[in-house]
């Protein structure tokens, strides 16, 4: 037996090979991701909680954000960034994943959200969870003569439903990369975008919109064939009580109206074709803020320095304005705050490095409802 005073203690244990330094994913995340944002519901701040995250134990002391896409999409803007690129990481998305601190938290649906997209993702999430029941019930209305493989929950037609990223794949054609819209410090990524032809929405005096953009033929006979017409539809997608989220104007006690997201009761077919008459319209509405929002990059890596400044707007909160004391049920005048962030004096564009702004803040107040003048930048 060997001696106790013999045994090496602390000896440091030995690494894989192929070992990632995981720590320029967290600080990633926490510093430049587009996506996460601070949280403005409180001002809680970690102090005590210890975490294994990014392949070390930490203690946390950072204050609690959100984040404003899905986990999927937060991952993928994260491996499509110049950092991560320049790292050369090889890794699954499942482990980009699990370095995103739990101080970022996905941001609830209900508050702050798009109605286009909350509406049609609240019943996509709704067909997406209710189909279980309707192809495994034991009294099917349909036993496969469909040709749609609905027994079969990993055929295309039941796992194209999973999420929206998986439905908007699925009913597009795939995404086509933009080597003129590349960053002037890293030409080598081009942005990817679904095809334009896919995305449009009806309307028009030629059935669809933007006019001058043909339809895609490619894709049409997917999306009829996974969102089929009722003569074609599956008989479990048709009768049958389902319950979901939509918009709704809701009449208050003063007499006056309110839109807000209600329970809908409805048939298995009204839902399906809530989801068939919209997804072009949802689609359309999310190319446009994927596009807008890579054009907002772009112009912050080339708008000219010494000729012109970028601004960005938007509202605050209300503010309520009230005097050191009050009367009862005395409110004070509201303000409405617009906030514009003017970026200015960029840097030298290096090749690999993002170029540096100045960023200045301008704040306007007006206690005026819906006053277009405050809106106008000029002096």
């Amino acid at each position: 037996m060997v001696p106790a005073a013999s045994v090496a203690v602390g000896v440091p244990r030995s690494q894989r090979w192929d070992k990632v330094d995981l720590e320029f994913i967290y600080d990633w995340f926490h510093n430049e991701s587009p996506d996460v944002e601070p949280d403005k519901t409180t001002k809680f701040t970690y102090k005590r909680k210890r975490c294994f995250c990014a392949g070390a134990q930490r203690d946390l002391k950072c204050t609690k954000k959100v984040l404003t896409c899905s986990v999927t999409e937060a991952v993928q803007h994260c491996m499509e960034s110049d950092v991560f690129r320049a790292k050369g990481a090889s890794l699954h998305p499942k482990n980009v994943a699990a370095c995103i601190c739990p101080c970022i938290k996905p941001a609830k649906r209900h508050e702050c959200v798009c109605p286009i997209c909350n509406e049609f993702i609240e019943a996509l999430t709704a067909y997406h969870r209710s189909r279980t029941h309707w192809h495994s019930a034991d009294d099917p209305k349909c036993t496969g003569e469909c040709g749609l493989q609905c027994k079969n929950t990993a055929s295309e037609f039941r796992a194209f439903t999973k999420n929206y990223s998986t439905f908007e794949s699925a009913i597009r054609c795939p995404k086509q990369a933009h080597p003129d819209l590349a960053l002037p410090h890293d030409p080598s990524y081009a942005p990817e975008f679904y095809p334009l032809s896919c995305c449009l929405k009806s309307g028009g005096s030629t059935g669809t919109l933007p006019e001058g953009v043909e339809p895609c033929e490619v894709c049409a006979p997917v999306r009829a064939k996974l969102l089929p017409a009722r003569q074609q539809r599956c008989k479990d997608e048709m009768d049958g009580n389902v319950t979901w989220m939509r918009y709704k104007d809701i009449v208050l006690q003063d007499g006056k109206t309110t839109n807000k997201l209600t329970e809908h009761h409805g048939t298995r077919a009204e839902l399906v074709d809530y989801i068939r008459e919209n997804a072009a319209a949802w689609s359309f509405h999310r190319w446009v803020k994927n596009w807008m929002k890579w054009q907002s990059k772009l112009n912050m890596a080339t708008f000219d320095g010494a000729t012109e400044i970028l601004i960005l707007t938007d509202y605050a909160a209300v503010y309520e304005m009230k005097g050191k004391t009050s009367r009862t049920c005395e409110h004070g005048t509201t303000c409405n705050q617009l906030v514009a962030l003017v970026l200015h004096s960029p840097s030298e564009t290096l090749p690999g490095d993002e170029r540096r702004v100045q960023c200045d803040y301008w704040r306007f107040w007006s206690n005026q409802k819906g006053n277009a003048e405050q809106v106008s930048l000029e002096p």
